[in-house]
């Protein structure tokens, strides 16, 4: 009786193992395509991997004392955080454009930064040329932030062309 049940088991391992090796021929072959479909489809997903992680880092970045999450709440609420002398919006404006230069604009990316507020007034550093529709464009992760007690939130939205 046990040499019939680890016969069994045996048989049952060569088959899971046939058919392992059949997928493996399956996927290697229907992966096999063009070398610039691949390249694409690569870009296509570092620049999406890129959007969402800059965005977290640029939201999650120290300013005066607070975040830029923080600085973008007081922009879009109270307006009574100063920082260098600066109200929080004219500092946010400020950060923007000096973590993108350092940063997207001396890798060489085109890209279009929005920060969009309820009242839908829009802060953006960017070309211009990777906006919504362009073809190419990896589509945005976007970062909400809600206004509590206040209604709305703030979204912000990288947007990377190829």
């Amino acid at each position: 009786m046990k040499k019939k049940g680890q016969s069994e088991i045996v048989g049952l391992v060569v088959i899971v193992i046939i058919i392992s090796v059949a997928l493996l021929f399956y996927v290697s072959s229907s992966v096999k395509g063009s070398s610039s479909t691949k390249k694409t489809i690569f870009r296509q997903y570092t620049n999406n991997e890129l959007s969402a992680s800059f965005t977290k880092a640029f939201i999650d970045t120290s300013v005066c004392s607070t975040t830029v999450d923080g600085l973008i709440y007081d922009c879009a609420t109270t307006k009574q955080l100063r920082c260098d002398g600066k109200n929080s919006c004219a500092k946010l404006n400020d950060t923007l454009v000096n973590i993108t230069n350092q940063t997207l604009d001396a890798w060489g990316y085109v890209y279009d930064l929005v920060i969009t507020f309820p009242n839908e007034e829009v802060i953006s550093v960017g070309s211009g040329k990777c906006t919504s529709g362009t073809v190419g464009r990896s589509p945005p992760s976007p970062y909400s932030i809600p206004l509590y007690p206040w209604v709305g939130t703030v979204r912000v939205e990288l947007g990377i062309c190829n």
